[in-house]
């Protein structure tokens, strides 16, 4: 039988023995990039409407019906979605044809886009923007082209963000959940 002392001896991968102080900076410069990195997603931004909870995927789903039923989809505005670990914020316009091209990704379907320039209708004003701490739920609907976020609008007031995503919401799903992750 073991003794409990050699059960609690971590292993050499589980502590700092193993890097090197040459390493350390460059995981630390790697990490720094990746919390100032901003992803950016084209979406359709269907709209947004109060919800009665902070949580939970029934409240979601009625907020994502009740806007799909009624607004019309020619009303839908083609955004740029920016995800980063601290903020998301939604930009009227759409993400230029050359940097699709650019990037590999010739289609007009939901594209992850690192660096590109944008095209804004109204200037450098996002249309939406939320803190991502303000956050308090995100999925998929039950049509995997929509995405929503609830938002903790203040004083017990909650919001919900309705987007359509081509080809589907799974993409800016994790991108969504990744920033909440980094932030927390």
């Amino acid at each position: 039988m073991m003794s409990g002392k050699a059960l609690m001896r971590p292993s050499r991968s589980l502590t700092l023995e193993s890097l090197s102080p040459e390493d350390l900076p460059r995981q630390v410069e790697f990490l720094e990039a990746v919390r100032q990195q901003v992803q950016k997603f084209e979406v359709q931004y269907i709209g947004n409407l109060p919800v009665s909870r902070a949580m939970g995927m029934e409240v979601l789903n009625r907020a994502i019906e009740s806007i799909m039923d009624s607004t019309d989809q020619d009303d839908w505005e083609r955004t740029v979605i920016h995800i980063s670990d601290k903020v998301l914020s939604l930009w009227k316009g759409e993400v230029p044809s050359w940097s699709r091209w650019a990037s590999g990704d010739t289609s007009p379907h939901l594209c992850l886009i690192l660096t590109c320039y944008l095209f804004w209708q109204d200037g450098d004003e996002p249309l939406w923007e939320c803190q991502v701490r303000f956050l308090t739920f995100l999925g998929v609907g039950h049509d995997s082209h929509t995405f929503a976020v609830i938002v903790d609008a203040g004083t017990q007031q909650f919001e919900c963000h309705v987007f359509w995503c081509e080809p589907d919401a799974g993409i800016l799903s994790e991108a969504v959940q990744a920033a909440c992750m980094v932030s927390g």
